[in-house]
């Protein structure tokens, strides 16, 4: 009897101890330090903290902040999030717009060498033309959607993707670098609740 109270105490305490241990955290892609997870509220506050000065939330449900990122200052920060903003899984950064080509390469290939000896060589990474191009005739096709400039970086928890970017706005044309940071955790299980409706 005395070994079946010993054996009975100790399965107690094992399933105390067990239960005591704390539950394994999921984790998340960061940005500035920052797990890109939670409200966005909580997150717009964090990063707030960090410097950045809040700007609007738009009717999408997207946070808008301005700042200093990377030694670029003037640059949009974009936070992203699902679920009427309960859940916050993307975060981009967009550098200050540029009306040449010299000055957009300059910005792509200096953030790419910072990303690179932040993260090591790029997973993919393409950088072309429609076709031959002359130097002085680069920015036209950026503007008309025929070049290709994109370095995705693959951590296990998301994707880091250091983009060229061109949209036509008011008949004017914007062209800049934007990093992307997408959280998997948080992107993935909307992608798949999205997918699951269909």
């Amino acid at each position: 009897m005395k070994k079946f109270l010993s054996v009975l105490f100790l399965n107690i305490i094992a399933v105390a101890a067990f239960s005591q241990q704390p539950e394994q955290v999921e984790k998340h892609l960061e940005f500035m330090g920052e797990p890109i997870c939670g409200t966005l509220n909580n997150f717009v506050n964090k990063m707030v903290k960090k410097g950045f000065t809040f700007s609007e939330i738009t009717q999408d449900g997207t946070a808008i902040l301005k700042g200093e990122y990377e030694g670029y200052k003037n640059c949009d920060i974009y936070i992203y999030s699902v679920q009427n903003g309960k859940k916050v899984n993307n975060v981009a950064v967009s550098f200050p717009y540029q009306d040449t080509w010299s000055a957009l390469s300059d910005d792509y290939y200096n953030l790419k060498k910072t990303l690179t000896k932040r993260y090591g060589q790029p997973d993919i990474s393409i950088e072309v033309f429609e076709n031959e191009v002359p130097y002085d005739l680069k920015m036209l096709y950026v503007e008309t959607d025929r070049c290709d400039f994109k370095s995705t970086f693959n951590r296990d928890n998301g994707v880091i993707a250091l983009v060229i970017n061109h949209v036509f706005f008011d008949d004017k044309h914007y062209s800049n670098v934007r990093i992307i940071y997408m959280d998997q955790p948080n992107y993935g299980s909307q992608k798949q609740k999205e997918e699951e409706k269909k």
